[in-house]
């Protein structure tokens, strides 16, 4: 298994488990007698994700480009990216940064 791969999302995975997911599911709502469709065509049900649309929307439009640079520029390069390689460092015997930075005392 090679840390170091960065964050990268496996789409084979996504493409098999997110169907499983959303069969698995469905099968749990049948077990409950929950009929989906009944419950989606309620005007109760329709006018309420019609406002949350219309409220995230232009909250998500507003955040979206600080949102997707702190993941990008923080998250993946400063947090992720350096833990990875740290778990291949100790993986492989290595020292981690920490132990690189650490001062030495000679004996």
């Amino acid at each position: 298994m090679n840390f170091s791969s960065g964050c990268r999302r496996n789409s084979s995975f996504g493409l098999v488990s997110l169907p499983l997911i959303v069969l698995v599911g469905i099968c749990v709502f049948a077990l409950f007698f929950i009929d989906l469709q009944k419950e989606a065509e309620r005007p109760l049900v329709q006018k309420n994700t019609s406002y949350i649309g219309k409220v995230v929307a232009p909250v998500w439009n507003a955040v979206k480009r600080p949102a997707e640079y702190f993941y990008s520029h923080f998250l993946i390069d400063v947090v992720w990216n350096p833990f990875t390689e740290n778990m291949d460092n100790i993986k492989n015997g290595r020292p981690t940064d920490l132990e690189k930075m650490a001062p030495q005392i000679d004996s």
